[in-house]
């Protein structure tokens, strides 16, 4: 679970994780995707099944929720919820993974190494080069994913200017009117 995208600008040392990603014959960039801030991409075609990188953080026991500008992951491990805290910028992909609750080409494993949660992304179908990797976040209040659509109507009858949001006209004088466009 991701509570909250961070939108600095990232350092530009990627070095040292282009030479792990390339130890697994994966290619990875980072640019900025519209309307979500900083995006993960395929620099080569990534079959389906293949790992694409970790999602790496300090594993902690309790919810960082409550802290301003977080990445944090939430796992079930050895029945135990934990959350991996990616927040402090690093030279890392996996953090910077976008949701698309609607076609993920992605998906989150979780699994032990040295008696510690590992959080990999795996493709869960053949992704092609320059596509941005996205995953699924999971149920939850995103942003994001909220449809807006703004209508402006004048009503001679009421003489007022009205805004849609969603299903509902806020009218001039404040009240709301439950539509569906």
């Amino acid at each position: 679970m991701v509570v909250n995208m961070n939108l600095r600008k990232r350092k530009q040392s990627w070095k040292e994780n282009e030479e792990e990603i390339d130890k697994n014959g994966l290619h990875l960039y980072i640019k900025t995707s519209t309307g979500k801030g900083r995006g993960v991409y395929a620099g080569k075609a990534i079959e389906a099944g293949e790992d694409i990188c970790r999602y790496q953080g300090m594993v902690q026991e309790t919810d960082p929720a409550d802290e301003d500008d977080t990445y944090v992951f939430e796992i079930n491990f050895k029945g135990k919820k934990l959350w991996v805290n990616a927040t402090k910028e690093d030279d890392t992909f996996g953090r910077l993974i976008n949701d698309n609750h609607k076609n993920p080409n992605c998906r989150a494993k979780v699994f032990e190494s040295d008696g510690q949660p590992q959080i990999v992304f795996k493709a869960t179908r053949y992704i092609q080069k320059d596509e941005e990797i996205c995953y699924n976040y999971g149920p939850g209040p995103y942003p994001w994913r909220t449809k807006v659509v703004s209508l402006y109507i004048f009503s001679t009858e009421r003489r007022c200017c009205m805004a849609a949001h969603n299903r509902f006209l806020k009218m001039k004088d404040g009240s709301m009117e439950d539509i569906n466009l």
